[in-house]
């Protein structure tokens, strides 16, 4: 029977790749900073941005690693944040997204039940440049409607997953 870890035991690294969005940026990093459950570290990835991407992280709120890239695209640079990422569980949020304040501490402890659960994810709104809701997420309640959901929407969105760094070695 697996064993369930420690919540304490899991580190989150949330991974920011970034292209000349530095005002979204902004925004994205302060929702991070304000979870209740903190972060582990913060991973921000600049693929070549000629904006003032720089600038936002160093007046950001706390510590950020900030890794600077030649642009090669979103992939490379969320394959960049992995790799240099020490955390055992790995959370995604593209530079134009937000989180909750309870994202980390709705989703982790869910992880922490069992070692056999490779990741973890909630409900998503998309909102617009003015934050007017586009579209919520649809609630699946079995795992029969999960996979039904799955194949015909595909509506787990980046920013409301976090997945244990071991699935990706």
């Amino acid at each position: 029977m697996p064993v369930a870890p420690e919540q304490s035991d899991l580190r989150v690294s949330a991974i920011i790749p970034t292209y000349n969005r530095a005002d979204y940026l902004r925004e994205a990093l302060s929702t991070v900073f304000a979870q209740s459950l903190e972060p582990w570290e913060i991973i921000v990835v600049d693929d070549g941005s000629t904006d003032h991407t720089q600038q936002v992280i160093q007046d950001a709120p706390g510590p950020v690693r900030y890794l600077r890239q030649a642009n090669r695209g979103v992939a490379e640079a969320r394959n960049g944040g992995l790799e240099a990422a020490r955390g055992n569980l790995v959370a995604w949020l593209d530079s134009d997204d937000l989180w909750e304040p309870e994202f980390l501490a709705t989703v982790v402890p869910l992880l922490a039940q069992d070692e056999a659960i490779a990741g973890a994810y909630t409900g998503v709104t998309m909102i617009d440049a003015d934050g007017v809701e586009l579209s919520r997420s649809v609630r699946v309640e079995t795992p029969e409607k999960l996979y039904d959901v799955l194949i015909r929407n595909c509506f787990l969105a980046t920013p409301s997953i976090v997945v244990r760094k071991a699935c990706y070695e």
